[in-house]
């Protein structure tokens, strides 16, 4: 996925997926379902904690390296930040798809969610919080469930 959007925004002559690095966040990110799963004494894990779990340590491991003698321009400085914002929006639209396709019909839902006004706004505040704020995965999560809770209410509704 990462790969792909790298791909999408034109930076792969600029930056690779370091594997070493998405290996470590691959294995913290388990360590904590693992201790999640135990924790709270279930077999299975809500999509949400998986993506925002997943986002966090990848921001957190900087799975994404700028190229010996690339440089980018000032939006795109922070790689990981950058990509990771857009990932997020993605799986976010991807999960909305899922949990209204059946009450509601609409061709291409996850491309006019990850395309909207109001998800780009999202991605970014995003992209502001991974460079400049404190977050945590249940912060990252709380942001995930908020964003499905309002969007499915508004799908309803309207």
């Amino acid at each position: 996925m990462l790969q792909s959007l790298i791909s999408k925004y034109n930076l792969q002559d600029e930056c690779s997926v370091n594997l070493g690095l998405l290996e470590m966040a691959v294995l913290d990110y388990f360590a904590d379902i693992k201790r999640l799963k135990e924790f709270h004494g279930n077999e299975y894990i809500q999509c949400e904690k998986i993506y925002a779990y997943e986002s966090y340590w990848m921001l957190r491991n900087h799975p994404i390296q700028l190229k010996s003698g690339c440089t980018l321009d000032d939006e795109k400085l922070h790689i990981n930040e950058f990509i990771i914002s857009y990932l997020y929006i993605k799986l976010l639209a991807k999960e909305l798809e899922c949990r209204i396709e059946a009450d509601i019909q609409s061709d291409d839902l996850e491309k006019k969610l990850e395309y909207s006004k109001f998800t780009q706004e999202l991605r970014l505040k995003l992209y502001y919080t991974f460079r400049h704020r404190t977050f945590t995965a249940q912060t990252l999560l709380l942001a995930f469930e908020s964003y499905l809770a309002a969007a499915q209410f508004i799908l309803q509704v309207s």
